[in-house]
């Protein structure tokens, strides 16, 4: 990554990158000032968040403010995605855990999908409301239109495993 915050377009696109660790150590103010700043002045048609851990997941780390069952841990990264992604954003995409899902998300219209599948796979737990959630190898994919974008989970044997399909 070119630095802890970053954000750049690509045709109809903007990508909004945070390092999370830096809300897990709560030094993420710059952070949050920066996504505020380039959410709000943002033009592009669609709009995806990315940071390494998951506000949602059911995965063996969990949910942000709770990771791995330890009360507030994450709790950060929990105000972070509530307060400067959520509703601002089309997609938040993460990892942490190493699994694949589409998480049926409360998080004002923000899809929320976990893509940590390209180490060792671990279990999922339905946890979590979901489209799709599985523990094995693979990727996900996007393909993005002018009124369109697709993401499609592949496993490590390239069968497409779940396609989700949203318009605008």
């Amino acid at each position: 990554m070119p630095a802890n915050r970053y954000h750049f377009t690509f045709g109809n696109i903007e990508v909004f990158v945070a390092d999370t660790n830096l809300s897990m150590l709560g030094l993420d103010q710059a952070v949050r000032s920066d996504f505020q700043t380039w959410t709000a002045a943002s033009t592009a048609k669609w709009k995806f968040a990315a940071g390494h851990h998951p506000y949602l997941s059911n995965g063996p780390h969990g949910n942000a403010g709770g990771y791995d069952n330890v009360p507030s841990l994450g709790s950060a990264v929990k105000s972070f995605v509530e307060n400067d992604v959520c509703g601002k954003v089309d997609f938040y995409l993460s990892g942490h855990d190493h699994s694949r899902q589409w998480l049926s998300s409360p998080c004002s219209g923000t899809e929320l999908i976990v893509s940590g599948g390209g180490a060792d796979a671990t279990a999922v737990t339905p946890r979590n409301a979901a489209h799709f959630s599985q523990g094995n190898s693979g990727f996900l994919y996007f393909a993005v239109d002018e009124n369109t974008a697709t993401g499609t989970f592949v496993d490590a044997d390239g069968n497409e495993n779940f396609s989700r399909t949203l318009s605008k």
